[in-house]
Order: structure tokens, then sequence, then C-alpha cells
């Protein structure tokens, strides 16, 4: 109701006046649990997955050059001005990978060398060899800088 007062309020701010328009509350369908609901639920979200998760963000976030994985896109899927490389993002690709490896057997080549590369990345890079621990985060190729500096969070560690 809130919302088609402000929509209201907005049209005569703006000089539109008129019929506003009539919205009619459509009765919800509930559906009782069955195998067969929860089977087709589960399809939709395979294909979700597949589609609006893996199919995007693999192989387009791998960082061939600098390694680890890309974190910043438009709406349309392009690469933006990189803010480099934090462990956070860096352990959920490389545990999602690893998580689809799990319980997608029949994509389990595909991410496999996924796992590894962000793994590499994981070990040879965002560890630090001198103290332990990952840093919070590095520059794109993978240095300390003054805006990263040489931090670590335990949130950071947790991944």
């Amino acid at each position: 109701m809130i919302v088609i007062v402000e929509c209201a309020i907005y049209m005569q701010s703006a000089g539109q006046t008129g019929p506003q328009p009539v919205f009619e509350a459509k009765p919800s369908i509930y559906l009782a649990p069955s195998k067969e609901n929860y089977l087709e639920l589960a399809g939709e979200m395979e294909t979700t997955l597949r589609r609006d998760v893996l199919g995007v963000w693999f192989p387009r976030a791998i960082d061939n050059d600098n390694g680890g994985f890309y974190s910043n896109f438009t709406r349309q899927w392009q690469r933006t001005k990189s803010d480099g490389k934090f462990s956070v993002f860096q352990g959920r690709m490389t545990w999602l990978a690893a998580q689809i490896v799990m319980k997608r057997p029949d994509l389990k080549d595909q991410f496999l060398p996924v796992i590894s590369h962000g793994l590499d990345y994981l070990t040879n890079v965002m560890w630090d060899k001198q103290y332990g621990g990952f840093f919070w985060g590095l520059d794109d190729e993978g240095r300390i800088t003054e805006r990263y500096t040489d931090g670590k969070h335990l949130y950071g560690i947790s991944f």
C-alpha cells in the first residue's frame, strides 16, 4: 500500500494526474510439499546455478596473467578496473570450485584446474611466507601496497 501511495505522490509531483492504476490482489497459491514439487524446484535451482552462477563466473573470473580471480565486473559481465585481490574472494572462488567438483561429478574435469589455480594463488601469493597468515589484500601483481598494507584480518584468514 505504501508503494502505491508513493507512486501516486510521485506522479502528482511530476504533473501526471488522472486515473490511478488499480491493483488487484491475487490469491497466493500454496503447493503442499511433495516429491514432484521438490524435484521441480531442484531442477530450476540447478539450471540457475549452472547458467547464472557458474556460466558467468567461470572461466571469466580466472586471471591467467597474475593468478587468482578477478572480482570486478559490470552488469554486462565486462571486466572493470580492479581493486586488487582479496583473500576472502580468492578463498570463496576456490571453495566454490571444490564444492562443484564434489557435488557435480559431470563438471569435475572443468573445475579441477580452477581449484589448482586458486590454491596456487592462495599458497604462493596471498600467504605471508615470512610471518604466516593470509594478506587481507594485494594489488593485482601480488604486491603489498600503501593501500593494502601487510595487514591480516581474522575474517580473511578464516577462509
